[in-house]
């Protein structure tokens, strides 16, 4: 990734935030994420609640570096909020895009990407990975998300 190589070429300490960039894979970051701004939408966009559905992200068995992200009812036996998600993920995206790109930190915050009761305990997450994929999906160029692997 372009900003990793950026910080270690500037041989300035790491700012806080970014050490992510070095404790878990890229793939996995974007990942976590996209579904951590696409949850902070989903009130405004689908007029869900945001403790019916939540987000996790799987390793996939293997060698490879490929995760899944998950969005899942949290009541027994599904409730359906999930289906928003999927009804709504163009607008979801546009909406993620535009809280996260309007808020001022630097690599995300409660405002546009900390999730209380991220069931990962919001570790390996930042901003701009989610920025990529949010901005993908809402200019109508996710195949570009599948041919890349991110």
């Amino acid at each position: 990734m372009e900003t990793r190589t950026n910080l270690t070429r500037s041989g300035e300490p790491i700012p806080p935030g970014y050490q992510q960039l070095w404790e878990y894979s890229s793939p996995l970051i974007a990942i976590h994420s996209f579904g951590h701004q696409i949850m902070r939408a989903l009130q405004l966009v689908a007029r869900v609640d945001p403790k019916q559905v939540n987000f996790t992200v799987v390793k996939e068995l293997g060698e490879n570096n490929n995760y899944t992200g998950y969005f899942y009812d949290t009541s027994d036996g599904g409730n359906g909020a999930a289906e928003a998600v999927f009804k709504h993920l163009p607008k979801l995206a546009g909406a993620a895009r535009a809280i996260a790109r309007d808020c001022n930190c630097d690599t995300g915050c409660a405002k546009c990407l900390i999730q209380h009761g991220c069931p990962d305990g919001n570790t390996a997450l930042l901003k701009q990975m989610g920025l990529l994929l949010l901005d993908a999906i809402a200019s109508g160029r996710s195949e570009t998300i599948a041919s890349t692997g991110t």
